[in-house]
């Protein structure tokens, strides 16, 4: 069950790049610090139906290599 007061953080949400500028540029995700670099890592909720889209355009987009 997906809690709305459990937002990412603006100082570490990983935003999706749009082309069309009405679509928002939010998923429920954050940026983790690692050993070699401050975005090192990238803590998202499972998809739901609604939102799988947007999952594979973030793992797309910041070149995500394990999930």
């Amino acid at each position: 069950m997906f809690h709305s007061q459990y937002l990412s953080d603006d100082t570490t949400r990983v935003p999706l790049l749009r082309d069309n500028s009405s679509d928002s540029d939010y998923i429920n995700a954050s940026f983790i610090k690692g050993f070699s670099n401050e975005a090192e890592y990238i803590a998202a909720q499972g998809p739901k139906a609604d939102t799988v889209a947007d999952f594979w355009t973030m793992v797309l987009q910041h070149q995500v290599v394990k999930i």
